[in-house]
């Protein structure tokens, strides 16, 4: 008989969590559940100090990006090469995020799920506006392998797609302590918080379309083609992330699942490199960087959903890039500067944009501290 395990973790000392304002196109309604999650440095420091290193051996991406359709099966061990040997990371902490920033009429009961040792891990929701899968494996020595008492080995576990058109989920690895793990494996915000504690290993997205895709190697150009073929399609206007994370799994390139907030320290993941990092080196000038086929995450003058948000360049450079993007952002006068509205009425449960050509970095009101964005390497 197949059993159903809950993924959430029994939350005992909160760690850091990003700033709720910066992440993309959450609203502080969204994040009620995350309101006591502030950490004190005590808490901080202790949990620091028993991390665990992963140097000399890591997960890394096996694949620049999975497109199945719904219902499809697929090996995690075929979307990384997982570590092994003396210098492989005690505990590997799986962790899903699936962002429910969809259109009207996506199905909440037919989401994604875990499948091993005859037991299934489905997401849990209620972390803002994320569902979440976290399980805890711990490396067995003696086999080479990374094993969980529930799910069994996890080059053996599989993940079935949802069935839902456009559905994006960020499978993530992260390294740490087996106490850490245990307690915080299903919290996304946490794991990519607190790098010193978790550990990033790397990201591979799965994205569920109609047909399966044939992924090539990602170039600038392939990112900006794969951005303009989304032009016209009905989207949520908070699912900036969902957006800018299926043109990059379309270009062939996952993005990091720390791409979904801003204010951290960006992580390079498979092909993306971090081209600008403002928590690391501040740049007034930074869009004069920028480069079409690049990925920005940035707060803005003002969004409907929150203080974040991710877009695509495809053209130009500076505050006038021309982009692919579902936003609308609001003039201090209140009108749209650059509306991507596709001229629906709000449905519910989502409002719906069209991704269109526009520009928003006219917009940004950010200290540089809050910007990054990624390049293909």
């Amino acid at each position: 008989m197949a059993h159903t395990v809950d993924s959430r973790a029994a939350f005992g000392a909160q760690l850091a969590q990003p700033d709720p304002d910066l992440l993309l196109d959450t609203t502080a309604a969204d994040l009620v559940t995350l309101a006591g999650a502030t950490a004190s440095l005590t808490t901080v420091k202790a949990a620091m100090s028993g991390a665990a290193t992963v140097s000399g051996n890591r997960a890394v991406p096996a694949v620049g990006a999975m497109i199945g359709t719904g219902g499809q099966s697929v090996l995690l061990c075929s979307l990384f090469k997982l570590p092994t040997g003396p210098a492989a990371p005690r505990t590997l902490v799986l962790n899903l995020l699936d962002r429910i920033e969809y259109t009207a009429g996506y199905n909440l009961r037919a989401l994604g799920a875990l499948v091993g040792n005859n037991t299934t891990a489905n997401f849990a929701l209620g972390c803002g506006d994320a569902a979440i899968i976290g399980v805890s494996f711990t490396y067995q020595a003696a086999t080479g392998r990374y094993l969980d008492p529930r799910l069994g080995y996890l080059d053996q576990v599989k993940y079935t797609l949802s069935s839902n058109i456009n559905d994006q989920v960020s499978v993530s690895l992260y390294a740490s302590t087996a106490a850490m793990a245990a307690n915080y494996a299903g919290n996304s915000y946490v794991l990519m918080s607190n790098p010193a504690v978790f550990a990033y290993q790397a990201s591979v997205s799965v994205s569920t379309q109609a047909v399966a895709g044939a992924l090539l190697q990602a170039t600038g150009g392939s990112v900006v083609n794969a951005a303009l073929a989304l032009v016209g399609h009905a989207w949520n206007d908070n699912g900036c992330w969902i957006l800018a994370s299926t043109i990059a799994d379309m270009a062939g390139a996952s993005l990091p699942a720390t791409s979904t907030s801003v204010g951290i320290k960006a992580q390079a993941n498979g092909e993306w490199s971090v081209a600008y990092d403002g928590t690391v080196a501040a740049n007034a000038n930074w869009t004069s960087l920028l480069k079409p086929g690049e990925i920005v995450t940035f707060v803005t003058f003002v969004t409907r959903g929150g203080g974040g948000h991710i877009t695509t360049v495809v053209g130009g450079s500076g505050t006038a890039a021309s982009l692919i993007d579902n936003a609308a952002f609001i003039n201090a006068n209140g009108s749209d500067s650059n509306s991507a509205d596709d001229g629906l009425a709000p449905t519910s449960p989502s409002w719906r944009r069209t991704p269109r050509w526009t520009n928003s970095l006219g917009s940004t009101r950010a200290p540089c501290a809050s910007i990054s964005w990624m390049r293909r390497s």
